[in-house]
């Protein structure tokens, strides 16, 4: 299943796909409209599952503010949207941007620099990849290194701070929130190819339906 290589570029063309493909994924037409269904009641459930990740993993006043967030009255729907206001919102309280971009990398878990660095090649964008075939590894002892680096030469590699963003939440889908970094049971386990996650990325509606067909698969699979 390829959403780009089918050229789907809604959530409508998405959904018609993923009929279409019902029987050669092995999930249920009326399980996956009837899933749909249930998210629509509540647009934000997995955003707000995202923030209550994120609670679970920061520290802090960071952790503080993440508790008291009310996904649903602040109507933010997609984990972009959600990351920009916690990094728009640390000049308001007692957190800092590197905090925000530190517990992503801890979600993210990279067993090491070098690791941390292949996972950004693979889903980087062109701008970002010569950034970091400019740089020596050698000079980062720790992840946040490397994005500290990377936003500040983001202007002469002639990509923005939103690029680099979008980039990790890719890493941390695919890795998931499992804690080992291995990506072993985490919620997004089953979203190993990177235009499933850009698609997550880019459309909310996507996200959600992604996320019901693989954990439709996952299910099966279990049982």
């Amino acid at each position: 299943l390829n959403p780009e290589k089918a050229s789907v570029n809604n959530s409508q063309e998405l959904i018609t796909l993923l009929l279409s493909s019902a029987e050669k994924q092995k999930y249920s037409k009326r399980d996956l409209l009837l899933n749909i269904e249930k998210i629509r009641r509540d647009p934000y459930y997995f955003v707000d599952m995202f923030r209550r990740l994120l609670a679970e993993k920061a520290t802090g006043s960071l952790k503080e503010f993440l508790q008291e967030i009310d996904i649903r009255n602040l109507k933010i729907n997609t984990y972009e949207q959600f990351i920009d206001y916690l990094l728009s919102q640390s000049q308001f309280h007692d957190y800092n941007r590197e905090m925000v971009y530190q517990l992503l990398i801890d979600i993210i878990n990279p067993k090491s620099v070098e690791a941390f660095v292949q996972l950004l090649r693979l889903y980087a964008t062109e701008g970002i990849v010569h950034a970091l075939d400019a740089a020596d590894p050698a000079q980062f002892s720790k992840p946040i290194e490397v994005v500290q680096y990377l936003l500040s030469v983001a202007e002469d590699y002639h990509f923005t701070e939103r690029e680099l963003l979008r980039v990790l939440l890719k890493m941390l889908l695919k890795k998931g929130p499992t804690g080992t970094g291995d990506g072993s049971g985490s919620w997004f386990s089953h979203l190993d190819r990177p235009v499933l996650v850009s698609a997550i990325i880019a459309v909310n509606a996507i996200i959600i339906i992604l996320l019901i067909l693989f954990w439709f698969r996952k299910k099966r699979k279990n049982v």
